[in-house]
């Protein structure tokens, strides 16, 4: 039942946020379309934890986010440096590394973020580690110091910083 009222909830905030209307007549269009919507997708049986990410912790989620952000910046600005230079010092490796995240949505935060950051691609995931491909040293020092991996750790309720 939370992940349904959780489901209502945000499925309105982005309805409101991306119309931004407050004519009575729109507003009452709009929760009805997300009581439709929701009442589907009760119907489909799709309401569960990994459709309504119950298991993230969401005033960590937005600094996640920002952080995140920075840490795709620091990456493209390498693999930049690395492309635009006339040697070009590419030093692919595969690696694996292990992720501490107690649910099935940190591992998929975690493997995502990684994927997301230039350089790295996690191309094989599943609940004891991750196969990673990294286009040189730096970029494989830098998911081996499993500052990503603490951070997603940090998401899940409970979990730490």
């Amino acid at each position: 039942m939370a992940a349904t009222i959780f489901l209502a909830l945000g499925l309105w905030a982005v309805w409101w946020l991306l119309s931004g209307l407050t004519i009575p007549l729109i507003v009452a269009f709009g929760v009805l379309s997300v009581l439709v919507t929701v009442w589907i997708s009760r119907r489909l049986d799709i309401v569960d934890d990994e459709a309504v990410p119950l298991w993230a912790n969401p005033a960590r989620a937005v600094t996640y986010c920002v952080w995140l952000a920075w840490q795709v910046v620091l990456a493209a600005w390498d693999v930049t440096k690395i492309v635009w230079s006339p040697s070009m010092p590419l030093d692919p490796r595969m690696m694996t590394t292990s992720p501490t995240q107690t649910t099935n949505g940190g591992r998929v935060v975690h493997a995502n973020s990684i994927t997301l950051t230039p350089g790295t691609v996690t191309v094989l995931a599943n609940r004891r580690s991750f196969l990673i491909h990294a286009l040189d040293q730096d970029a494989q020092e830098g998911v081996e110091a499993g500052d990503m991996d603490a951070k997603v750790r940090g998401l899940e309720r409970g979990g730490a910083a």
